[in-house]
């Protein structure tokens, strides 16, 4: 690695391995989308702890992996487990709120 510079590397990981790190390098994709879905992506991602690249990466992941019959569809599974805290007795008391 001596004398190269990082752009003539081609590799997608670099490992430093006397200090143990380890670097991906990833492409970048640029995308356009609304400023108002940006600045909601990104309340999102913060409230989840999480960067809006992360949460672009999951979902295409989602999309990209095989899909069978009994697996449920990429939006579900990224739901999943979002509710918590809640109890499904407020939930019932919400939605019969909600449908009166």
């Amino acid at each position: 690695m001596a004398g190269r510079g990082f752009s003539e590397l081609n590799t997608s990981e670099i490992d430093t391995y006397p200090y143990g790190v380890s670097i991906r390098i990833m492409p970048k994709l640029t995308l356009s989308v609304d400023e108002k879905v940006v600045r909601g992506a990104k309340r999102y991602a913060a409230a989840q702890k999480t960067s809006v690249s992360q949460l672009v990466e999951r979902y295409l992941s989602l999309l990209s992996t095989p899909d069978d019959a009994t697996s449920e569809p990429p939006v579900l599974k990224l739901l999943r487990g979002s509710a918590r805290g809640g109890s499904a007795e407020a939930h019932r008391r919400h939605l019969s709120r909600k449908y009166r």
